[in-house]
């Protein structure tokens, strides 16, 4: 699963880039790919706009599940772009868990340094 972004982001960059590098991924390794069990519910600023306990409050509500959806995986690997301090990976991942999910992985195309 790639991290959604916001609606509004993607229709102004165009694509979502984490949904990118996750189709890749899925292609390459033929896990299959699921676009529609995570998504983004609310339009939060960009992370790089906070730093520490900030980060995490920023995106502490930004992300839904359809639980149903979510009942059918055991395990997860979640894709994002850039990895910083984890927050939006553990929104994801506590979403995630709490529907049931027993796993949830990670990879990353960056890690940034604050």
């Amino acid at each position: 699963m790639a991290v959604p972004v916001s609606k509004k982001k993607e229709i102004k960059r165009g694509y979502n880039q984490a949904y990118v590098y996750a189709k890749e991924i899925s292609r390459y390794t033929k896990i299959p790919m699921d676009k529609k069990c995570l998504v983004r519910v609310e339009d939060t600023k960009p992370q790089k706009e906070f730093v520490g306990i900030a980060r995490k409050k920023n995106v502490e509500n930004a992300f839904a599940i359809y639980e149903e959806k979510a009942k059918e995986y055991n395990k997860v690997l979640l894709v994002d772009d850039i990895y910083t301090t984890g927050s939006t990976i553990d929104a994801c991942t506590r979403i995630l868990k709490a529907a049931g999910v027993k796993e949830v992985y990670f990879v990353c195309i960056s890690a940034g340094v604050l």
